[in-house]
């Protein structure tokens, strides 16, 4: 009895590649026909939904669902007026006094920068002037010993990657 096709053999069945003792043994081994058919089950649904799914988003909006456009098209309308009547509103009102801007986080030196999609948090903890100078931040502070409230900038993988100060006084 001959041993069974390889995984790379079945591959090469499904894409063509068929060899006449490929072929003989399919036709004799109901075990490696199944295999080729369950995989050719699969390859054939995966090409099914790729196609309705392009079918789906690449045909035009107004042949699509000509009642969706319609929708859009009232949505945007009313989203111009709403936006006008925001504006005037805003516009009438006296301006207020101006907000003081929220201080901007220092980069931990030495520390790999965020990539664009990493996801984070921002936490609030009591941090020891110790731990900012070994950090890599200069402290000057008269003793070491006190702590200073921060907003601590964490990634997704735990560390930390800026600080922002929340006021300049020290606790003890």
């Amino acid at each position: 009895m001959n041993p069974h096709l390889t995984s790379e053999e079945i591959s090469d069945w499904i894409i063509g590649e068929r060899t006449p003792e490929s072929e003989g043994h399919i036709a004799e081994c109901a075990l490696c026909r199944g295999e080729v058919d369950r995989l050719d089950c699969a390859f054939r649904q995966f090409r099914d939904s790729a196609r309705r799914w392009s079918e789906h988003w690449y045909t035009a909006p107004a042949v699509r669902r000509p009642e969706a456009v319609w929708s859009w098209r009232r949505l945007a309308a009313i989203g111009g007026l709403v936006s006008a009547a925001l504006a005037i509103v805003l516009l009438a009102q006296p301006s207020a006094a101006p907000v003081a801007e929220e201080e901007a986080f220092l980069q931990i030196p030495y520390v790999a920068p965020l990539a664009p999609y990493a996801q984070t948090r921002v936490m609030r903890m009591d941090v020891s002037m110790t731990a900012l100078k070994a950090a890599g931040f200069e402290v000057h502070a008269p003793e070491l010993s006190g702590a200073l409230t921060v907003d601590v900038l964490v990634g997704q993988d735990g560390r930390a990657h800026a600080i922002r100060p929340i006021n300049r006084s020290t606790k003890r």
